[in-house]
């Protein structure tokens, strides 16, 4: 890892080759390659708290490693649960635990540490996000689920789209934004995203836009919304698409993605300085 990274905003792409796999970091949006984590088994996902720590999840076996912004040597490390893997994260703003999506369902760690408390109310959810209350969203291919502030299970959320695609779950800071497939095999073919608000086990659409993918292949990795702006892997890994977040539409800037062993990308989280 460059020196430089530890005072840049940086984006972390995880790539789930095994059993070598990587995780590229790049300066954000600028998009220069700074560093990589490597020697990681199947990193699937990744997400960041507030303080610019940063999560990546692993598989065979199935944990959750901790990094400091812009370092390569954990801080910490938990172990999942999961029957067969681990897929996402998303760490409570207000209370800093951490919530990992797996085969099985969904495990929470209190104070990102410790056993987890595990949610098995569904097989498979895909990945997950924290609003600023507490409260804990997941998403399947076809369902939008809710696990509220101090509640013992999830609930599935009535949604005012009949979307069966649907491949992520974001809190923008005011409203819940989730994504649709894009249409697989067409290049340029966009993703559909929507800004739902939420009141009770109602989430209603109030704002859709598209992530264009120009003379790309688009992917159903996830994304991560920060600072205005959106960033996703796109083009099976070629590149990571940065958009304009609310606008959509055309991206601002494709980064090629560079470094060794890129193969399987599978999610892009933004750790802020601080």
């Amino acid at each position: 890892m460059l020196s430089e990274a530890r005072s840049d905003d940086l984006l972390y792409v995880a790539d789930g080759s095994t059993p070598n796999g990587y995780v590229h970091v790049y300066s954000y949006p600028k998009g220069k390659l700074v560093g990589q984590i490597t020697g990681l088994s199947a990193p699937y996902g990744d997400c960041a708290d507030r303080a610019g720590n940063v999560w990546i999840i692993t598989n065979f076996p199935p944990e959750a490693i901790e990094y400091a912004h812009g370092g390569t040597t954990p801080i910490s490390t938990l172990s999942v649960p999961a029957p067969s893997y681990a897929f996402a994260c998303a760490v409570d703003p207000s209370s800093g635990n951490l919530a990992v999506t797996q085969d099985a369902g969904v495990s929470v760690y209190q104070d990102a540490q410790g056993t987890p408390s595990t949610y098995t109310d569904w097989a498979e959810p895909m990945r997950c996000s924290y609003d600023d209350s507490g409260n804990l969203f997941a998403n399947t291919s076809d369902q939008l689920t809710e696990l509220s502030k101090g509640s013992s299970g999830f609930i599935i959320m009535n949604f005012s789209k009949n979307e069966t695609a649907l491949s992520n779950v974001q809190w923008d800071g005011k409203y819940l934004a989730v994504e649709g497939r894009p249409g697989f095999g067409k290049k340029g073919a966009p993703a559909p995203m929507y800004r739902a608000s939420v009141s009770g086990s109602t989430a209603t659409i109030i704002h859709t836009l598209t992530l264009e993918v120009p003379r790309q292949k688009p992917d159903t990795t996830g994304s991560w919304i920060a600072d205005h702006m959106i960033a996703q892997p796109v083009d099976r890994g070629k590149h990571v698409a940065i958009w304009a977040y609310p606008k959509g539409g055309n991206p601002l800037t494709l980064i090629p993605m560079t470094g060794r062993d890129i193969r399987a990308t599978m999610a892009a989280t933004v750790s802020l300085a601080h």
